[in-house]
């Protein structure tokens, strides 16, 4: 029951902790302001419940995005330039405006990934595009509706999950 709230409050932490070490001063001020109001006029349950809440979607989020096409080990990682490297282990989620406001235009992680520092609200007009350059270079553009991309994480989790098993076994 301990595990939920103590992580709650160490990704705070590191939240917090990220934005001081980069003196990131105006962010740091607005994070304290909501979480100054939500603790304190919505009480400490209703902010662990909305972190927590946050938490699973943001997950949802990032999961979902960064489990492509196949999993590269160090040595060939290094052999791939980057934008190859980026179009193997990510991949874009379909859904139209809603998709992109409800995972905050992370769902173009090929974008994401290629121009961190553009406004994300932008991906959208570009990933065509991206798609058309890297298809033209014979690089796998990976674009899936959202079913589509959860599913194809459950599969992965479940094949890795079976090679970890496999291995526990040789172990043992």
């Amino acid at each position: 029951i301990l595990g939920p709230p103590i992580g709650v409050i160490f990704m705070v932490y590191l939240v917090f902790r990220h934005a001081i070490n980069h003196k990131y001063w105006g962010i740091l001020f607005g994070m304290v302001v909501f979480n100054f109001s939500y603790f304190f006029f919505l009480g400490p349950l209703h902010f662990m419940a909305m972190r927590m809440v946050h938490g699973a979607w943001f997950q949802s989020v990032v999961s979902v995005n960064h489990f492509a096409e196949t999993v590269l080990t160090r040595e060939e990682a290094d052999k791939l330039d980057w934008v190859t490297l980026v179009a193997k282990t990510t991949m874009n989620v379909e859904g139209g405006h809603f998709m992109d406001w409800a995972f905050g235009h992370l769902n173009y992680q090929i974008e994401h990934h290629l121009f961190p520092q553009m406004p994300r609200v932008h991906y959208r007009t570009i990933s065509p595009e991206i798609r058309e350059i890297m298809e033209s270079e014979g690089v796998k553009y990976e674009s899936r509706p959202l079913i589509a991309a959860f599913s194809k994480l459950v599969r992965y989790l479940a094949i890795t999950g079976k090679i970890v098993a496999d291995a526990k076994a040789k172990v043992h």
